[in-house]
């Protein structure tokens, strides 16, 4: 880490009121060394020290990349091409540049925590949630890029000196810390040293941009921090899925957590908002097969088969809502984030179930008064 340190002082970041501190699990940080306030600068890393796919876009193999992806997002792009520039660059490649050299020192060796890395036995752990399905899909969409570049990269440079797990680890970095940024007037997917160490909170105490008149990644406070305080950014507002994939983390409050419902071959994506997109479109195909009753008894109908549908989703998971609750806390880490995961999905079935109920016997009774207000305003879109 003082390479690392070294190299950014020598490259002008100052470091003078952070520092870079070690958590559990093997995990990085930064802290304030001096209390600070709202508006303060927290990092100015200049643009030299910035990976961007600006940069990387006029290379060679870039422009290879970018027309045999044609097809794919700016995104995707980028970042399968930070993806390979990193590869030959960690491997010093004569026609990469190794002024990053200390920065690629402080990527993590391993990423163990993040679930398309996760062993036979670990994936166990997520037995009955379709995640495991998220996870098969992503190794496999990663798997068809390596073996895409392998045939499309063999000059000036050789791919085919990467293995698939070399590539997955590089890929699965540069998804997780890259920053969008413009540069100049410029969209860039950027690598930011330094400013990746920080990790995620819901009430992060900074924000970033890129700084044209300094000609750099600019983070300040958005609020006071006391001295010695490890400062937090903001990864975006995802589901727990979404951070547990790409991340390898579940957050236990604030945070939406979805389950998938299959019918008919059809995925549907539930969340605790009876009124979400996909829960009234699930609705909508089961109420066309009861066409031939009243008004309240398609209802009624197609509420029971939603109920039936959500018991055999629930029925795959192979522990109750309270065994994960109580053992969401105990054993290896990424033990601990499956349980919380299938926790938080079970409970979304347990209150979808609760929901249903509940509007089942308020069509019965005449009722549109009920303690939860997506259930109220799905009673009255019925009146």
């Amino acid at each position: 880490m003082d390479v690392f340190v070294d190299w950014l002082l020598e490259n002008g970041v100052n470091m003078a009121n952070i520092e870079i501190i070690e958590l559990n699990d093997n995990e990085r940080g930064v802290k304030t060394k001096f209390k600070m306030k709202e508006g303060n600068e927290i990092m100015l890393i200049p643009r030299k020290l910035l990976i961007s796919s600006i940069d990387i876009d006029n290379t060679e193999v870039a422009q290879k990349i970018n027309d045999h992806f044609d097809k794919e997002t700016f995104l995707l792009k980028s970042i399968i091409n930070l993806s390979v520039f990193l590869l030959f660059s960690m491997m010093g490649h004569e026609k990469y540049n190794t002024f990053w050299d200390p920065y690629f020192l402080t990527l993590p060796d391993n990423l163990k925590h993040i679930p398309l890395f996760w062993t036979k036995l670990e994936l166990g752990y997520l037995k009955g949630s379709s995640i495991l399905d998220d996870i098969m899909v992503k190794n496999r969409i990663i798997k068809q890029e390596y073996l895409q570049l392998k045939s499309l990269l063999n000059e000036p440079t050789d791919f085919n000196i990467f293995t698939l797990e070399e590539y997955k680890k590089i890929r699965c970095l540069v998804s997780s810390r890259n920053f969008r940024l413009t540069i100049n007037g410029k969209t860039s997917t950027t690598l930011v040293p330094l400013a990746d160490m920080l990790n995620h909170s819901l009430t992060a105490d900074t924000r970033w941009t890129y700084n044209d008149s300094q000609q750099g990644y600019q983070m300040v406070l958005l609020k006071d921090i006391e001295s010695g305080r490890e400062i937090t950014d903001s990864y975006g507002r995802k589901s727990n899925n979404q951070y547990f994939i790409h991340y390898g983390f579940v957050l236990d409050e604030n945070v939406s957590t979805k389950i998938t419902l299959k019918l008919e071959g059809l995925k549907f994506e539930l969340t605790e908002n009876f009124n979400s997109k996909d829960s009234k479109n699930i609705l909508n195909k089961l109420r066309k097969s009861n066409t031939d009753f009243d008004r309240n008894t398609i209802e009624l109908n197609a509420l029971k088969e939603y109920k039936t549908q959500l018991l055999k989703t629930k029925n795959k998971y192979p522990k109750s809502t309270t065994y994960y609750k109580k053992n969401k806390n105990k054993g290896s880490l990424n033990k601990r984030n499956a349980y919380l995961l299938l926790l938080k999905e079970l409970e979304i079935i347990d209150l979808n179930l609760t929901k249903v109920e509940i509007i089942m016997k308020a069509i019965i009774n005449g009722n549109n008064e009920t303690d939860f207000s997506d259930v109220n305003e799905y009673l009255n879109s019925l009146a």
